[in-house]
């Protein structure tokens, strides 16, 4: 059988646009799932939204009129759309109930728009210790001749086919709905002006180039960056993108290296300056501290790495040391006399 979207909402048949609107409202504030948390309340709220869809669209609640008048196959209307667009226009409605936004699926959340990605380039030592960086970089930014409305009369008109929310929904089947970017707004929620701006060609943004400051903290990797709000591209509904600076690329021209968050040196030492040294090493840290090695345990040419914990580029990381210690070939006589002379 089909649904009575006309009981369901508690109006009569010839009930106004203004009537059906303040069911509307009243039965979503009763039955929304975050301030109704009984289990009927979830499938009120969806027969609600079902029902709401239907007649506050003049064309579709014409046709369910005709049907329920003149009859129609079962499960025509609510069970099976047959893939006509809806719109719910749920936001004005919430905001106007609530005082905020509700998400309900996707309705009602802002557009969210993919950031603008800026690639910088540091060195070595700015990963290790962080750094504070001017940024400068290029984006569309608000034309100020038309607002950012891309009209010389600075207004634009709601999108007809999704009611201005830049999304456009399609029930499929029962209870089932898709929603994705309106395919008449581009998801702008605006319908193209008649008046292009000439500054803009009516896209509401024009070409600027901006310069910010950017702190990239200390341990942050390759391909890792910094996101700022609001610092991106420029769009017609309003809003801006954010921006992301990442690290594209990182200069090393230290004798340091980096294995995942543990700062690494390979320490390459001639073996008379151990001996001379009475098996001592002296190392440096990026910071210019020195630890002292002590390899008289040892015997071999490979060593094992000397750890200085909680020194790498985190707390959690090491200052990892790989010692290589060069035996001269002493098949030379000056060789010979220089280990001679060490032990005289």
């Amino acid at each position: 059988m089909i649904k009575d979207y006309y009981q369901i909402l508690g109006v009569d048949r010839d009930a106004s646009e203004d009537e059906i609107k303040r069911a509307f409202r009243d039965l979503s504030k009763k039955y929304h799932p975050d301030l109704n948390k009984t289990k009927e309340a979830e499938e009120k709220f969806k027969e609600i939204n079902e029902a709401y869809s239907v007649l506050s669209d003049k064309r579709k609640k014409a046709e369910y009129d005709n049907y329920l008048k003149y009859g129609f196959k079962d499960n025509f209307v609510g069970d099976n759309f047959g893939g006509f667009g809806i719109n719910f226009g749920f936001e004005d409605i919430f905001k106007d109930i609530f005082g905020f936004d509700f998400n309900i699926g996707n309705v009602g959340m802002k557009k969210k728009y993919q950031p603008l990605i800026v690639n910088i380039t540091l060195s070595f030592e700015d990963t290790y210790f962080g750094c504070d960086k001017k940024v400068k970089y290029s984006r569309k930014n608000k034309c100020k001749n038309c607002d950012g409305t891309g009209s010389q009369s600075k207004s634009r008109k709601k999108c007809s086919k999704c009611a201005g929310s830049g999304y456009y929904t399609e029930a499929r089947g029962r209870n089932m709905f898709i929603k994705t970017t309106c395919p008449f707004c581009y998801g702008s929620g605006q319908e193209e002006p008649q008046d292009k701006c000439k500054h803009c060609d009516g896209t509401g943004a024009v070409n600027e180039t901006l310069e910010v400051s950017v702190h990239f903290p200390p341990g942050i990797k390759p391909n890792d960056g910094v996101a700022i709000s609001n610092k991106g591209h420029y769009y017609n509904d309003g809003q801006y993108s954010d921006l992301y600076v990442r690290v594209a690329r990182v200069i090393n021209n230290t004798n340091y290296d980096r294995i995942d968050d543990n700062l690494v040196l390979y320490y390459d030492v001639d073996y008379l300056d151990v001996l001379k040294n009475n098996n001592i090493i002296t190392v440096k840290h990026i910071d210019g501290k020195e630890y002292k090695i002590d390899i008289s345990s040892n015997s071999r040419k490979s060593f094992e790495p000397y750890i200085v914990p909680h020194r790498g580029f985190t707390k959690n990381s090491n200052f990892v040391v790989f010692i290589n210690i060069k035996f001269p070939k002493i098949k030379k006589e000056e060789n010979i006399k220089k280990i001679i002379e060490l032990f005289e």
